[in-house]
């Protein structure tokens, strides 16, 4: 399993039923006229939208610069890691994601129409002459509400660019089916028994308990997907992919833990962790904690703590009588917050406080305070930095649509993953072709590597299954976050080993 993808994990929570629901999303009224916006432009391919360098609308697109769609060539194989310039350590380049799209440098094949004789109609499960209907499932209510909403709003975030610049793919328009799992088990498998007899295929969903997919995903063979797959029952189905690519054999990059041994070699056999604790996050955990101690990490302190727990000062103060200086976290932003907070309050004062990606979020800030800067807080990045916005094209685009869907939601990094699966879902129905089915979109995806997203985030082989080492370190500084590591805007450190946590 990929740490990378058991790092976005925010908090979870015991069972209830589902609520299969729309929840925030665009008014259809205006996909619709976005789509019908488009299909009038006279049946011309569109130049794109370009922000800063050429994002790339258009239906083919040029490889290596360009991030536009290909009807041929291999998705994601343009795609590579830059090369090292010592401090910065790897970067993201100057990559395209397509193979192909421009016929071999021909004119690029609009694939917004219908070809001559028709599409095909009902190719498969989804598809029809005029539509073909995705599924996203994501935590949005729930005892954490909102947990992985900004999945679900950069899913139609995309969906509305799409439908407002091209429009169709050979005349059927993309539909965006929406689910609320109410953070529950029950609600994954009722939306995905749902979603095998009437849904194309899953389209970046993101939920704590995605366990609860894989009854139906086995028994109907619906290729998913996810934004981050998070269960090892589900990471190796054969038609489960993940935008943050996965790993089945439980292979751990530990690019950022090798920084911090660096950074803080005497606070690593000293080290803290705590974790909200379900199965899934301590199988998790301990992937990760047995992965670190191949490389001189030891947990004196190793704390499950219970989801609704309104206090962390007992496991405080067992970390302060082991001396521990480093503590690391995984659940939601509030919780990490109050962590900072009672750490403040009992005086422990570790050398680093090292928090995943899912925390990556305004709301960290504004409700940890000082206290995150006290303690030197640390957190690490697999996406773009909103902060560096100016320097990706790609994140202007998502953040200008997003803002679309909810004038008042920002990208996160999460929701650049989502972006990214809907951008390679987009571009691989596109090089498909008319005649749709599931088995072909499942052979697409294995082939994918080296996909960006446009650059929003580091090179996945999804279709490998093989996590990315690539990552970003900031510090928590003057109330904002800082980049630390590497010191070069808008790149990663692609630099550390992966080693098996089992």
């Amino acid at each position: 399993m990929s740490a990378r993808s058991m790092q976005l994990v925010g908090a979870i929570v015991f069972a209830a039923a589902v609520a299969v629901a729309c929840g925030n999303r665009a008014d259809d009224a205006l996909i619709v006229e976005a789509r019908e916006a488009a299909l009038a432009a006279g049946g011309q391919v569109d130049s794109g939208d370009t922000t800063g360098g050429t994002t790339g609308t258009t239906t083919g697109g040029t490889t290596g610069g360009t991030t536009g769609g290909t009807t041929g060539g291999t998705v994601g194989d343009g795609a590579t890691a830059g090369p090292s310039d010592g401090a910065t350590g790897g970067t993201t380049g100057d990559q395209g994601d397509t193979g192909g799209g421009t016929n071999d440098g021909g004119t690029a094949v609009d694939t917004r129409l219908a070809p001559a004789g028709g599409n095909g109609g009902a190719t498969d499960v989804g598809v029809t002459e005029t539509q073909i209907n995705l599924g996203n499932v994501s935590d949005i209510t729930g005892a954490v509400a909102g947990l992985f909403a900004d999945v679900q709003k950069a899913a139609q975030a995309y969906e509305l660019y799409f439908a407002s610049t091209e429009g169709t793919i050979y005349g059927r328009q993309v539909k965006l089916n929406l689910y609320d799992t109410q953070l529950t088990r029950n609600g994954n498998f009722n939306a995905y028994t749902d979603m095998c007899s009437r849904v194309f295929m899953g389209a970046v969903s993101m939920s704590a308990f995605d366990e609860g997919i894989e009854e139906p995903v086995r028994g109907c063979g619906m290729p998913d997907l996810r934004t981050a797959a998070v269960n090892p029952a589900i990471i190796p189905l054969s038609s489960v992919f993940s935008s943050d690519a996965m790993s089945p054999t439980g292979q751990i990059p530990l690019t950022e833990w090798e920084y911090w041994k660096e950074q803080f070699p005497q606070a690593i056999t000293k080290s803290g962790y705590l974790f909200v604790d379900n199965n899934t996050t301590r199988a998790q955990t301990d992937l990760v904690r047995q992965a670190t101690q191949r490389i001189g990490y030891e947990w004196p302190a190793y704390h499950p703590v219970d989801l609704a727990a309104i206090s962390y000062k007992t496991e405080i103060r067992d970390m302060k009588d082991k001396g521990v200086q480093l503590v690391t976290f995984q659940g939601a932003y509030q919780q990490a917050a109050k962590l900072a907070r009672e750490m403040v309050e009992e005086g422990l004062s570790p050398a680093i406080y090292a928090l995943q990606m899912n925390v990556y979020d305004p709301r960290l800030i504004a409700e940890g305070g000082a206290h995150l800067e006290t303690i030197n807080t640390n957190v690490q990045l697999l996406s773009q930095m909103v902060e560096e916005i100016g320097g990706s094209p790609e994140l202007q685009l998502y953040r200008e649509w997003v803002k679309r869907i909810d004038p008042s939601a920002e990208p996160t990094g999460l929701g650049m993953y989502a972006w990214s699966g809907m951008k390679l879902i987009v571009e691989l129905l596109k090089e498909i072709g008319p005649d749709l089915t599931r088995e072909k979109v499942i052979e697409a995806l294995e082939g994918v590597k080296g996909w960006t997203g446009g650059g929003i985030v580091p090179p996945q082989d999804i279709g490998p299954k093989v996590p990315s080492p690539c990552t970003t370190i900031l510090k928590i500084q003057g109330g904002q976050f800082v980049r630390l590591h590497p010191t070069a805007p808008n790149t990663f450190d692609c630099e550390g080993q992966t080693v098996s946590g089992l």
